[in-house]
């Protein structure tokens, strides 16, 4: 291996490195912003305390099984916003269960997310990186171009 190919090597190595190293950097600073926005949000309202033992029974109102949701639906869109900032929203984030929790699903451009409607808390991450940098395949036709030229 000549020293210019070994160069050439290095280069390319060392510029995906700093790719991967910028694409985690970037995904921790996108999750660490939409926890502190979940984290401003109002906290949930605690139910109702139960009736004393002296209570009426027929007073008593029976308690729904299901938590209601405690943010609204533009505040749903705005957590997921925080998510992928260059997204758009696509249509009303609408109240669905996830997983067996109540959750809004947000449809964005780049992928549904499903925010909780108790807390604000991102329940998945639909953040995909390309498998491969965008600049792979030129460095790819580089590579077979300095290849040939040392044969």
């Amino acid at each position: 291996m000549s020293q210019r190919t070994a160069f050439i090597l290095a280069a390319a190595l060392t510029a995906f490195v700093l790719v991967v190293l910028g694409a985690v950097a970037a995904h921790i600073g996108l999750v660490g912003q939409a926890d502190a926005a979940a984290a401003t949000l109002p906290p949930a309202t605690a139910s109702p305390a139960a009736p004393q033992s002296g209570a009426d029974p027929s007073s008593i109102q029976p308690q729904p099984d299901a938590p209601i949701a405690t943010i609204s639906p533009d505040l749903a869109a705005t957590i997921a916003l925080n998510l992928l900032p260059d997204a758009s929203v696509l249509r009303t984030p609408e109240l669905v269960d996830f997983q067996g929790t109540v959750a809004y699903e947000v449809v964005l451009d780049r992928g549904t997310v499903y925010v909780d409607a108790t807390n604000g808390r991102i329940l998945n991450n639909p953040v995909r990186f390309d498998r491969f940098p965008r600049w792979e395949h030129e460095v790819h036709e580089w590579f077979e171009g300095e290849h040939e030229d040392d044969d």
